[in-house]
């Protein structure tokens, strides 16, 4: 059976991770984009098998840093489901390393993203949740 899933990335608004909270120069670019991070979410996502068989699925928001080397780093769920859902989302999350780092003022600069996931254990769960919550 095929997972279900869709990301979202908020990269369009990243927050500095910077003290003075201004937003960098240059974003960090993760390399192919936003193409190769649903190929690696959708390539390496294992559904929790007990959250299937309950039916359990929706919005997970991870909060992550892209470090000065351009790797992932201080992951935290923000919102989250329940432990498996969460812990899938955060191993996976685990797996964007190699991004370009940002850029403020020639420097590299620490950077936090938000990276809503959604979770969907069938079709049926899908329509379900955008007719309760809006599409995703």
């Amino acid at each position: 059976m095929k997972i279900i899933f869709t990301l979202i990335l908020l990269a369009a608004a990243p927050t500095a991770f910077a003290q003075t909270g201004t937003q960098p120069d240059i974003p960090p670019a993760f390399p192919g984009g936003m193409k190769a991070i649903h190929r690696i979410i959708e390539k390496n996502m294992q559904y929790p098998r007990q959250a299937r068989i309950d039916r359990v699925g929706g919005k997970v928001v991870a909060k992550f840093v892209v470090d000065t080397l351009g790797n992932v780093t201080n992951i935290v769920i923000e919102e989250g489901i329940r432990d498996d859902i969460d812990n899938e989302a955060i191993r996976l999350v685990k797996l964007l390393n190699g991004w370009s780092p940002g850029i403020q003022k020639g420097k590299k600069k620490k950077v936090a993203f938000r990276l809503p996931l959604y979770f969907w254990p069938d079709n049926r769960f899908k329509r379900e949740y955008e007719e309760l919550h809006g599409k995703s």
